[in-house]
This record gives structure tokens, C-alpha cells and sequence, in this order.
């Protein structure tokens, strides 16, 4: 079943931008619109519903709302750049010192990959990078971080629950790049974007931010409103964002 023309045009639309969020040390996050009405249905229906046809709206929204993270993530580089011999140091396509700058997807865990028949968020990553290298920038995609056995989901706990079973919850199992973007599908408090930048951090690889499609309210939002919905006032449900 194709998506309809209201589905693509609420995605098409300009991206959110920066989402603040409350987990003080997650990277700068930019997400293409609000986990809410349309774009919920959306994601829940691509994520737990066996909808994969919408991988290339959501990678187009995902890529949309990363423009300006490549761009803040190149200017870094650019002034990260130092005089060696008298010669600047090679930033490669991006600008970035050292090299291009890599996509690094936040980690699922093997019974989600096996329910979903695919690491979902790493498949948006790869559109992503494939759109970016037809335009001549270079954005490899590494799947470098992995989640620990029994790193359970997040859904119904607090900013502070969140990052407390999250510390150590990811782990590093290949050589980083020197410098990246984080990718994932839905953010709330930022938990595991943080949890995944410390890591990273550890193996010697800079997060220049994260970039998502969705972005939902903290836990505890919709409840204040009308004390029974979670994100977009509906009700929590398997689906909801865990990060």
C-alpha cells in the first residue's frame, strides 16, 4: 500500500530543527517533525507493523532534517583544522579533519531486528548515506555500536530512569570513526543518544550530534495534559520511543 499524498507532505514539511531535550549530555539532536498524530501512525506503522515501504519517506525526512547537522558537523571540521608544514591538514569531503564524517546508527537489539525482519534504523542510515554519495559527499555508514544482552526497552520510565539503565547498556564492537553523526528513528529524553556519545567518546570518536526522524515529548508530557496518553495523546502502546 503506497502512502498517500497527506503522509508525504507531513513529512515534507520544513524539518523541527534542534529538540531540547532533558538529558542534559545528549549530543545536539535535530529531528525532521514532532512524534505526533500522522507522523506517529507513520513511524509505528514502518516500525512494528511491517509497513518497510515507508523507509524511503522517512530516509528522505531523516536526510532533510540532517542538512544542517553536515553543515554545522563541516564547519567544526573546518575549524578544527590546523597549519602542518606550512600546509593545511586533508578534511576530505565534509570538510572534516581527518576524513569524511561517518553515520553511526543507535543500535537495536537482536529480537527487534529478528520481529522486524531488518535493523531498521542502520537501513535508514544507508538511504541516507546513499543519497548524500550520489551527491558527491561522502558519509559511510558504521555500525560500530551493539547493545548488551538484556538492555531492555525504555517505554513508560522517567528522563532519569532512562539514562540510569542506560549507562552501560552500549558497547563499542569495532574500530570508531575519528568523527560522526549519530542516527536513530524516534528521540524522548536523549538517553541513548547520550549513552551512545560516551561510548564513542571512550573509543576516540567525536558525536557531532544526532539526527532523527521523530522527536517525542519527555515522559510524563501527554500524561499532564490528559493523564492517560503518551506522545501525540495516544495511548503508550508497544511501538513507543524508547530512547
Amino acid at each position: 500500500m503506497p502512502w498517500c499524498a497527506s503522509c508525504r507532505a507531513l513529512l515534507a514539511a520544513p524539518p523541527l530543527g534542534l529538540v531540547e531535550l532533558p538529558v542534559a549530555t545528549a549530543p545536539p539532536v535535530r529531528a525532521a517533525a514532532r512524534y505526533d498524530g500522522a507522523a506517529r501512525g507513520l513511524l509505528l506503522a514502518w516500525k512494528e507493523r511491517g509497513r518497510h515501504d515507508l523507509s524511503p519517506l522517512l530516509a528522505d525526512a531523516l536526510r532533510r532534517a540532517g542538512a544542517a547537522a553536515l553543515d554545522a558537523a563541516a564547519d567544526a571540521g573546518v575549524m578544527d583544522a590546523g597549519l602542518v608544514d606550512g600546509g593545511l591538514v586533508n578534511r576530505g569531503p565534509t570538510g572534516a579533519a581527518g576524513g569524511p564524517l561517518a553515520l553511526v546508527p543507535a543500535p537495536s537489539t537482536r529480537a527487534a531486528v529478528r520481529a522486524r525482519g531488518d535493523d531498521l534504523v542502520a537501513d535508514l542510515a544507508r538511504r541516507w548515506s546513499t543519497s548524500l554519495a550520489r551527491g558527491g559527499r561522502a558519509a559511510p555508514v558504521r555500525r560500530v555500536l551493539a547493545m548488551r544482552r538484556g538492555a531492555g526497552d525504555q517505554v513508560g520510565r522517567t528522563a532519569a530512569q532512562r539514562t540510569a539503565a542506560r549507562r552501560g547498556a552500549l558497547v563499542v564492537r569495532a574500530a570508531p570513526p575519528r568523527r560522526c553523526l549519530l542516527v536513530d528513528d524516534v528521540v524522548t529524553t536523549g538517553s541513548t543518544l547520550a549513552e551512545a556519545a560516551r561510548v564513542l567518546a571512550l573509543a576516540g570518536c567525536r558525536v557531532e550530534g544526532a539526527v532523527v526522524v521523530l522527536a517525542a515529548p519527555p515522559p510524563g508530557a501527554g500524561r499532564r495534559r490528559s493523564g492517560r496518553t503518551g506522545p501525540g495523546g495516544g495511548r503508550l502502546e508497544a511501538g513507543a520511543p524508547t530512547s
